[in-house]
């Protein structure tokens, strides 16, 4: 991608001997980032420093097993670094994380090229899943959907085994929703409740869920995922074991993950507005593309937003 947009460079500062369940901290915290979909992280070595305990960490000869300052830095969009940060945060019991608003000038795309069929599904899908059980009530589940970067939520028996899945589809077209759940996300709290009183009283996340569902396991090579995405028209796949049991989700945007980098120069989105007319309350913060994009770039764009 190129071109001047917004972003935001995270610094967390580290001990070299820091870790995360026995892992080097540092190690651990770029692989968060990249589970994540992040555009891009790097560690470095200091060669001297002092933190909140006051010793002096030093690379010099008589020094070289003392552990080293770390600073693991991190660019990206503006939307995922809120998103993502509390996670990273949690991970980080002693040091320091700074934020800054900064300007990307320039970032090169990765070139596309064919879905792999060597990557699997367990290499690539998301494994923190949100999932409900087939007595929720419907109006509870449209809710864990409100504000979200996920649109559907798996259905689950008592043992974790996959029974249906509820989407934005199934909310609108059966359940008495009156709008997507991701044009809720832009209401304030009264009006979301006005919304979701509209849901029919009584019905449950298994009264208007999609079943049987279609699902992949994680040895699924990611071709034969995208392929079936493609002919079944489905946005993401549930990923089960042997058992039956979910293991995790993957959607188009986690295939799309692997063929660019996900990062797009776009401003902050703005909060939301009230008025009597389309053009007083329309979003003017949608990405685009030029008609001569190419399509690194096109995917570059649909990835991040």
């Amino acid at each position: 991608m190129e071109g001047i947009g917004a972003g935001r460079r995270v610094r967390i500062y580290l001990s070299e001997t820091d870790r995360w369940y026995g892992q080097p901290l540092y190690l651990a915290i770029l692989d968060r980032l990249r589970a994540e979909g992040c555009a891009g992280a790097t560690a470095f070595r200091g060669i001297a420093g002092f933190g909140v305990h006051d010793r002096i960490h030093t690379a010099s000869i008589e020094l070289l097993s003392v552990d080293l300052p770390i600073v693991v830095e991190w660019i990206d969009s503006p939307e995922r670094v809120e998103r993502v940060l509390p996670l990273v945060t949690r991970m980080v019991v002693q040091g320091m994380i700074t934020v800054d608003e900064t300007t990307i000038a320039h970032v090169q795309h990765r070139p596309v090229d064919d879905i792999s069929s060597h990557l699997r599904v367990g290499q690539v899908m998301t494994r923190d899943v949100t999932r409900v059980r087939a007595d929720l009530p419907l109006r509870e589940a449209a809710s864990l959907l409100i504000g979200r970067d996920y649109r559907a939520l798996p259905v689950v028996d008592a043992l974790g085994r996959i029974v249906g899945i509820l989407t934005n589809g199934d909310l609108v077209e059966r359940g008495g929703l009156r709008a997507r759940v991701d044009l809720l996300g832009v209401l304030n709290g009264s009006q979301i409740a006005t919304e979701l009183a509209a849901v029919e009283r009584g019905k449950t996340a298994g009264d208007v869920m999609t079943t049987p569902v279609v699902t992949v396991t994680p040895d699924t090579s990611l071709a034969d995922a995208a392929h079936l995405m493609v002919s079944r028209q489905l946005k993401r796949l549930p990923v089960v074991d042997t058992s039956g049991t979910m293991v995790g989700i993957i959607s188009r945007a986690d295939i799309l993950r692997t063929r660019a980098e996900p990062f797009s120069p776009r401003q902050p989105e703005s909060p939301p507005r009230t008025g009597q007319t389309v053009g007083a309350v329309m979003r003017t913060d949608v990405p685009i593309v030029e008609p001569t994009a190419s399509l690194d770039k096109v995917i570059d764009v649909v990835v991040a937003n």
